[in-house]
């Protein structure tokens, strides 16, 4: 079982920006976490908030995630990315 707060994925974009200014990226969750997931927007870590439980909750889970960078004009990307819970027997 993974505790709340355990990190489960780190998504990771690039920027081709020369400039480090222009070349930051922020990431967000837009959908599919239905309260169970958070991204920390600098290093596109993913957390789990809440115990998952394949046999109450659901088995997968579809979040979209943007990643935004701070160039202008301001350029950013939408990816899914499927979460599969395991049944743990242990």
């Amino acid at each position: 079982m993974l505790p709340s707060g355990a990190v489960i994925y780190t998504v990771k974009a690039t920027d081709n920006d020369i400039s480090a200014a222009n070349n930051m990226i922020s990431y967000s969750l837009i959908s599919g976490g239905h309260g169970m997931f958070s991204i920390q927007s600098e290093s596109g870590e993913i957390t789990v908030l809440q115990m998952l439980d394949r046999e109450s909750d659901r088995e997968e889970y579809h979040l979209v995630i943007s990643a935004v960078d701070s160039g202008q004009p301001v350029l950013s990307s939408q990816q899914t990315l499927t979460i599969k819970v395991r049944l743990f027997c242990g």
